[in-house]
């Protein structure tokens, strides 16, 4: 039964573009596991980020988003998946991601491939969270993992090293998910001035939206177990795509010894006259 295939729970997993000048910023807004919400929008499933629900996933117009949850339902969003298929286990391609500050619709906004980014199917759902990322111990305490399924086409590892990444990136996705109430509560806090300036008319919304980023960020730096897994996960990433490039470069200089070893084996089947040796 197809209906089975519904994803409870998803995660975005990988990297953005280096070209891309909010890189490390956005990455850390929007990666982790998301999940799926039993509200339906534009007739589709939509999902909420686990731990921090100012961020959901949705479909609208042929595309998939990943945005603030203020805009849900809109053509907008940080990151986009061209897809007309209102089933997120059926949309396949290479995301996107906006150039311009992550805002913007799609009619008017300038995107950028960001093929590193990539989407685990069958995670289990992360710890349930309201929109201020409030979470119980219970839930805090709760494990478990499935095995991740890959949406991307075309990878060139093979299924269990596949596996193997994917549990990891799934771990990851969801350690980042359990510092996330820590980390917005120190947002919070370096964010009371910026909020008072908005307030008092000192600041426009686009200034509260680059310090609200920026006190992100910082907050994420000052806590300890989260700036860990993630010097530590840079490490593992690029050891990863180190791995994968040499293995790709293996696969190609076997392909070309065994064209060299046909061709003189096929000349040694024919025999010195060109003709083939009778058995």
């Amino acid at each position: 039964d197809r209906r089975e295939m519904s994803d409870q729970a998803i995660a975005l997993v990988g990297e953005l573009p280096d070209a891309y000048v909010n890189q490390y910023a956005i990455e850390r807004l929007i990666l982790g596991v998301y999940n799926r919400r039993s509200e339906l929008v534009n007739g589709a499933p939509s999902y909420v980020k686990a731990g921090d629900g100012r961020y959901m996933l949705w479909h609208a117009i042929g595309r998939w988003y990943v945005g603030s949850a203020h805009g849900k339902g809109q053509a907008q969003g940080y990151i986009k998946l061209s897809s007309d298929k209102k089933r997120l286990e059926d949309a396949i391609g290479t995301w996107q991601v906006n150039t311009e500050k992550g805002l913007g619709s799609w009619l008017d906004a300038s995107w950028l491939d960001a093929p590193g980014l990539r989407l685990l199917r069958h995670v289990p759902p992360a710890d349930e969270v309201s929109v201020v990322g409030e979470r119980t111990r219970d839930q805090k305490d709760a494990e478990g993992r499935k095995r991740a399924i890959d949406l991307t086409e075309g990878t060139m590892e093979t299924p269990r090293k596949r596996s193997r990444v994917d549990d990891v990136e799934t771990r990851v996705a969801k350690a980042r998910s359990l510092c996330a109430s820590e980390v917005d509560a120190r947002a919070h806090e370096l964010m009371e001035e910026a909020v008072r300036e908005f307030i008092a008319k000192k600041v426009d919304g686009a200034e509260l939206e680059r310090r609200r980023e920026a006190a992100r960020e910082q907050a994420e730096k000052e806590h300890p177990p989260l700036s860990a897994l993630e010097t530590a996960f840079a490490a593992y990433t690029a050891a990863a795509a180190a791995e994968q490039a040499a293995e790709a470069k293996r696969e190609a200089a076997e392909a070309t010894l065994e064209a060299a070893l046909r061709a003189l084996e096929k000349k040694g089947e024919a025999g010195p006259s060109g003709v083939k040796a009778e058995a």
